[in-house]
């Protein structure tokens, strides 16, 4: 028996008819060739009381059409999958950055004798040539604990040095430095913190986060005078606990900003202190896991000491631009 064909605007599958009850769907197979640059296509048809038969030939540029159509409706689909890791730096887990800050510092100190003898205020960038710009190193990591819990460390460091001829007379601790001494003077600090934050907001663009951070302290200032064998140095170390607020705002996919406030104001026996940290920056996210970001922040820390033993104050404000890199996971 010959091969009952349908033709291409035959619709293969039909409802049950009256004369024919029992066949919900009409069976059909088919066989490609690929004649010349045509494709043949053969289906068998058996409709109950008659037969069709009809060649139906559909062209190669036909079938690429038709398949085209799936591939363009999946393509928004395959693509929001592979850029979804992109919408939501809330999700990331583990966060490390590292930059430059090229800020501008101003060093107030004074160091009295322990004979009581009130030392002198110094601008250390005035007085001491110590340069008042500059770049200095900044490190953090941040680590999701929980949902809405996170830690976040960071690193600080800060080292200057200077040789001048003094412009005045200057009393530091136990010795005078006069009018036209060689000194040479250095200037380290380093700061090392470990924050907690818990996000008391959260949403799909914004979170708003309640912190408490412990920020370890060490200044260390040194003036010498090879000349007259002179050598005096002072340093400080010590906890400086701050509570703050920070937020995150997502601008556009790649795009989100954030901002933090940390601010601590204590005092323990004959030493008071104080620590400002303000910063906001504006992220753009290359990859999944690699953003660059480009902020601006101020640091203050004062130390005051009342100690009839090393009694002192010490105060250094650093506040600028900054770059850094990051990356996330």
């Amino acid at each position: 028996m010959p091969a009952k064909v349908a033709p291409a605007n035959w619709n293969c599958r039909r409802e049950p008819t009256g004369r024919d009850p029992g066949r919900l769907q009409m069976c059909a197979s088919a066989r490609n060739a690929r004649r010349s640059a045509d494709y043949a296509l053969t289906a068998v048809l058996d409709c109950g009381p008659r037969a069709i038969e009809e060649p139906v030939t559909v062209r190669w540029n036909t079938l690429r059409q038709y398949a085209f159509w799936p591939l363009l409706c999946a393509a928004p689909l395959a693509f929001a999958q592979d850029q979804d890791p992109l919408n939501s730096p809330q999700n990331e887990r583990v966060r490390l950055s590292a930059g430059i800050f090229s800020g501008t510092t101003a060093t107030d100190l004074r160091l009295d004798s322990n004979a009581g003898i009130v030392g002198t205020e110094i601008n250390a960038e005035e007085d001491l040539g110590l340069r008042e710009k500059g770049e200095m190193g900044n490190v953090e990591a941040e680590i999701r604990i929980r949902e809405r819990h996170r830690l976040r460390f960071n690193y600080f460091i800060s080292n200057r040095h200077a040789t001048k001829a003094l412009e005045r007379e200057i009393d530091f601790g136990e010795n005078t430095y006069n009018v036209g001494d060689i000194v040479d003077s250095k200037l380290d600090m380093r700061v090392f913190g470990t924050t907690y934050t818990y996000e008391a907001y959260r949403s799909d663009r914004a979170t708003v986060g309640l912190s408490f951070g412990i920020n370890l302290v060490e200044a260390q200032a040194d003036a010498e005078v090879d000349a007259r064998d002179i050598d005096e140095n002072d340093s400080r170390a010590g906890p400086f606990p701050s509570i703050g607020v920070n937020t995150l705002i997502r601008i556009t996919r790649r795009f989100h900003f954030e901002a933090r406030a940390e601010y601590m104001d204590v005092g323990s026996g004959d030493v008071e202190g104080t620590y400002t940290d303000l910063d906001g920056a504006i992220l753009f996210r290359m990859t999944r896991n690699l953003a660059f970001g480009a902020g601006y922040g101020r640091m203050v820390w004062e130390i005051v000491s009342t100690d009839i033993d090393d009694s002192g104050r010490f105060r250094i404000d650093n506040s600028g631009p900054r770059l850094f890199m990051r990356v996330a996971f």
